[in-house]
């Protein structure tokens, strides 16, 4: 095999490997999934402070709101307030997170999800892996 081939199949394993982009982004019409603090609501778009876990901060981003945006544990948008934790499936369209649904997040899902057994927990259990 000479170089130029070994080069061409290196290139190419490494486009297959690390496709343009990064993986964890949402590509164009895939369903992705967001959780954040709403800091303001209008009729047309929902800003939220989420964590971006490749930059390692916390960010304000912008999902767009439409006809289609489907609602959940609120009736309308205008349910939902600032403070409010919510979870939000969107997808890309045209560059831009559209909302597809959004739930409200109460009291109860955020301690469901916590799972603590109280002061004698374990702080790091063994998985067998």
């Amino acid at each position: 095999m000479n170089w130029k081939m070994l080069a061409l199949l290196v290139i190419l394993f490494c486009l297959i490997i690390f496709p343009a982009g990064s993986q964890s982004q949402a590509q164009e019409g895939e369903m992705e999934v967001a959780f954040g603090v709403v800091v303001s609501v209008a009729s047309n778009q929902i800003v939220i402070m989420e964590y971006d876990y490749i930059e390692d901060l916390e960010k304000e981003e912008v999902y767009l709101l439409n006809a289609a945006t489907q609602y959940e544990d609120v009736k309308s948008g205008e349910d939902i307030q600032p403070g409010d934790s919510v979870e939000i499936a969107y997808i890309i369209q045209g560059g831009k997170k559209v909302a597809q649904m959004i739930k409200k997040e109460s009291l109860d899902d955020v301690e469901e999800g916590l799972e603590w057994e109280g002061e004698n927990a374990d702080p790091a259990p063994d998985y067998d892996l």
